[in-house]
């Protein structure tokens, strides 16, 4: 008799199943109680704080939070006044400053606060701070 599954792979399968159920049975359901869109957000940020430095997919922020990527948006635009995504260049634009001011030059800074291309890094920093992340780096020198 052939197994599918060795019994070591049972536990593992059966909670990445009650995952997938809880976020698809979340997806469903509105979210009512203020207790649980402060839970959504908390995960969400803290989602956001753990993966920053990586390319961050809605989905995966929804799935986490155990919502729909709609209820993920409308419940952050409601509260914070604010898209998910803008949430996310700020997190890496406020750790960015703080790459800078530690020492690091301005492509290592890119590179480890979550931006893909150097020339997206400048352009997205220098609109939300004022000046270029080089200048900002030579001022905190």
């Amino acid at each position: 008799i052939c197994t599918l599954f060795s019994s070591s792979s049972m536990p593992a399968l059966f909670f990445s199943a009650i995952n997938s159920f809880q976020w698809f049975r979340a997806s469903l359901s509105p979210i009512s109680s203020m207790e649980s869109m402060a839970t959504v957000l908390k995960l969400a940020m803290e989602y956001v704080e753990r993966h920053y430095r990586e390319n961050i997919l809605l989905e995966d922020i929804a799935r986490y939070s155990f919502v729909s990527v709609n209820q993920l948006c409308k419940i952050f635009k409601e509260n914070f006044g604010t898209t998910v995504t803008k949430y996310i260049t700020s997190k890496r634009i406020a750790e960015a400053k703080k790459c800078l001011i530690q020492g690091y030059n301005v492509s290592e800074t890119a590179a480890m606060c979550g931006f893909n291309d150097y020339a997206n890094f400048i352009r997205t920093f220098s609109s939300h701070v004022g000046i270029s992340p080089g200048k900002y780096y030579k001022a905190s020198i």
